[in-house]
């Protein structure tokens, strides 16, 4: 059933992309109603990083993405609204793909 929900996806396009995180909310997807797929992977070695969904991120609210950790939206979850982030520490690189 999971692989059979990205083939009726029909995703034609992964964009890959980084966003340096620090302690103040930052865009890292803007709102997109072509979207069919988002993953964030945290790649930074010193603190969670927590999303918000169609809001500010707050630090220690929302989905919490632990060192090394990585969260995806998908056929069962999606959202298209705006995705943001806020770390604990100045600068912590998220590496995120959107597929459309």
């Amino acid at each position: 059933l999971y692989d059979s929900l990205f083939v009726d996806a029909k995703i034609a396009v992964m964009t890959p992309g980084n966003t340096n995180v620090g302690t103040t909310s930052v865009v890292i997807a803007p709102a997109n109603a072509k979207r069919l797929y988002f993953g964030v992977f945290h790649d930074g070695d010193s603190s969670p990083i927590f999303l918000g969904i169609g809001t500010t991120a707050i630090n220690l609210k929302g989905v919490r993405l632990g060192i090394g950790g990585g969260y995806e939206f998908n056929a069962i979850n999606l959202v298209t609204a705006t995705l943001s982030a806020v770390g604990q520490v100045p600068s912590q690189n998220l590496a995120w793909v959107e597929g459309t």
